[in-house]
């Protein structure tokens, strides 16, 4: 693993960071029943991190753009994996209320105690990611501040059956494009189906791979009661889109298209 951070500002006005890290190496895998060693994974991939902070009025109103990509998992024509992309040392989740809390998504393979996980048909998602967020934040009265978040999530994940384009980072900032045309993607799954009839199950859910997750959308009152005590209400909305309306791997796993809420309220006293 390597990388590099540049931090710049001017003045209370603006705060900006640039982030990249590279990983880099072999998963090396056991050998099968048949004692023939399985195919070993590397992960060579990139990721970039961009996070920036406009404030106004003497920090009454907060403009919070940030963007960051991690270059997800590469696979055969038959489905197989040859690459995790890019694998962090875990590091911090991704989106708000839903995301974040309820579900504990990653946006990226990182490495864990048993190896590298890398997820993308779990709940609990560890997986390449694009991720845009935007966030405002309103100064109401001096220790009252209501926040506006939003965030769109991209899978990054790439299999050479299906045509794609693979998703370039900062390539997408802004535009929410689905850069996969579903009538050419059916086709060019039978034909892979044809070819890798025993693979027909894993091929038909990595039609997941590169689609767009989902987007959230978060409201949230701050309300500072006094220096050592705080007060605080979420309420999120997650709207799925063609990531989890395509079938995945596992039963039991979020799936659909369906828009869920969740709310959280809470305070925190420091003593």
């Amino acid at each position: 693993m390597r990388g590099f951070r540049l931090n710049a500002g001017y003045r209370e006005w603006l705060r900006a960071s640039l982030t990249y890290a590279e990983s880099f190496g072999i998963d090396r895998r056991e050998v099968n029943n048949l004692s023939l060693p399985l195919q070993d994974v590397d992960t060579n991939g990139k990721a970039w991190g961009l996070e920036t902070e406009f404030a106004f009025f003497h920090r009454r109103l907060i403009i919070l753009p940030t963007y960051f990509f991690s270059a997800g998992g590469r696979y055969h024509l038959d489905g197989n994996q040859y690459s995790h992309g890019f694998v962090s040392f875990k590091g911090d989740q991704v989106g708000g209320l839903l995301m974040n809390l309820n579900w504990g998504l990653h946006p990226s393979a990182y490495i864990d105690d048993d190896g590298i996980d890398d997820t993308p048909y779990e709940r609990a998602r560890k997986s390449g990611t694009e991720i845009k967020h935007l966030g405002l934040y309103i100064g109401i009265l001096t220790n009252l501040y209501f926040k506006i978040d939003w965030w769109r999530l991209n899978d990054t994940n790439f299999i050479g059956a299906f045509g794609q384009e693979r998703r370039r980072p900062f390539a997408g900032i802004l535009s929410n494009d689905d850069p996969i045309d579903q009538n050419v993607q059916n086709l060019l799954l039978g034909q892979a189906i044809r070819l890798f009839p025993e693979q027909s199950t894993v091929l038909s859910a990595a039609r997941r791979f590169g689609a767009p997750l989902g987007e959230e959308l978060d409201f949230t009152l701050d309300w500072d009661v006094m220096q050592n005590w705080k007060v605080w209400a979420t309420v999120g909305v997650f709207y799925p889109m063609r990531y989890f309306s395509t079938a995945g791997l596992i039963q039991g796993t979020p799936q659909g298209n369906t828009r869920f809420v969740g709310f959280q309220t809470g305070m925190k006293l420091v003593f």
